[in-house]
């Protein structure tokens, strides 16, 4: 109904500018909201000596969750046609292209990653801060306060912009239509296939660990866990359902209390492997529909980032949306396929609290059975 002067000499650059502002807005601050809910989630585990040999354990079968978790999303994606047949590279080549994708998120000092928005850096630099605040105790308490006041603050922030998300979804969507790039919608509903897919792949293998290692038999793995499923599911928040969770480790496990309270403590931090395969079937999908394919060098630049940043993403409801810039960032792709990754994050994220929650629950009984943790199974 517009003229065309009118909307391509107006219209077009106001949308674009508008969704522009908004992208920065919303990457300003998703870094320094990722680098303090690290920050605090490290520091606030507890004593070092808690750690030990039983914290070391729980964190090895997590990755190795996550392990399976990328697996499950790329035997599930390449089927659907999304690694590029004509990238032709070998294992050296993909192993160079990882090995400098980790020395580069590693800072050459304690400023630059912030001057440059290098968000992998940021996140490192933050781990570290946090383990080095873990091992001083309560002799840096006063940090320790500063930086959840200031991670409270930049959340605060962020909730107060997402209150203009749908616009932003909006502004984005539109620019997209006005600038003839979304013919390709329909691939969308490839993020949502590899992403249930691969959480049920992963999650029935965690159940199949978990039954062989107990030899619990299944009908009371699962009815003890049902209370605080319910729970994750209503409210999309694993902090919501952590009395249940206690009760269900506690009290219907018999897992020892210290094991339970440091566990599900570091696991809701930490512990998102569900939540790697929406992240990385996300960037795989909308990179593919802007390039027609992605390589394998690329591929495992993907996972890589997926991981870390889903390990980084900061346990509250919605954090996929906060987490989304750094994803983007970090493999220099730019936002404007932003506003289909937030209608894939508002639907099926909202999942992700319950099934990460429910594998956290096994995981932590696996590693308390295997470390003669656990009292009795009911």
């Amino acid at each position: 109904m517009i003229p065309d002067s009118l909307r391509t000499t107006y219209l077009i650059p106001l949308i674009g500018n508008l969704f522009s502002k908004f992208s920065a807005i919303f990457s300003a601050l998703a870094t320094p909201l990722v680098f303090f809910a690290v920050i605090s989630g490290i520091s606030g585990i507890g004593e070092i000596s808690s750690f030990g040999k039983l914290g070391s354990q729980l964190l090895r079968r997590m990755l190795l969750t996550y392990l399976i978790a990328v697996l499950a999303m790329i035997a599930v994606g390449i089927p659907m046609g999304l690694l590029s047949s004509s990238s032709q590279v070998s294992g050296e080549s993909a192993f160079s292209d990882l090995l400098k994708l980790v020395l580069d998120i590693i800072p050459d000092n304690l400023v630059l990653p912030f001057s440059i928005d290098n968000d992998l850096q940021v996140i490192t630099l933050a781990v570290f801060i946090g383990l080095v605040m873990l091992m001083l105790g309560n002799r840096v308490s006063g940090i320790r306060s500063l930086f959840e006041e200031a991670g409270t603050l930049c959340n605060q922030m962020m909730l107060v912009v997402c209150k203009v998300l749908p616009l932003f979804v909006y502004l984005g969507l539109t620019n997209l239509l006005l600038n003839h790039t979304f013919s390709e919608i329909t691939d969308v509903s490839k993020i949502f296939i590899i992403s249930l897919v691969g959480a049920f792949i992963t999650i029935c293998i965690t159940i199949i660990r978990t039954l062989v290692v107990t030899k619990i038999s299944p009908a009371k793995l699962f009815s003890a866990q049902l209370p605080s499923l319910i729970i994750n599911l209503t409210t999309s928040s694993q902090v919501s359902a952590m009395p249940e969770s206690m009760k269900c480790c506690k009290e219907k496990w018999g897992i020892d209390d210290k094991f339970t309270d440091f566990g599900l403590s570091l696991g809701i931090v930490v512990y998102m492997p569900n939540g790697a395969i929406m992240l990385g079937s996300m960037l795989w999908v909308l990179i593919a529909m802007s390039t027609g394919g992605v390589g394998l060098p690329m591929l495992i630049r993907i996972a890589f980032v997926a991981v870390v940043v889903a390990i980084a993403a900061p346990p509250i409801p919605g954090s996929a949306f906060v987490v989304m810039p750094v994803l983007f960032s970090a493999c220099g792709v730019g936002l404007s396929m932003m506003p289909l990754a937030v209608i894939v994050a508002s639907t099926f994220g909202y999942l992700l609290p319950a099934m990460n929650g429910f594998c956290l629950q096994e995981e932590l009984l696996m590693a308390a059975f295997k470390a003669d943790k656990v009292k009795k199974l009911e």
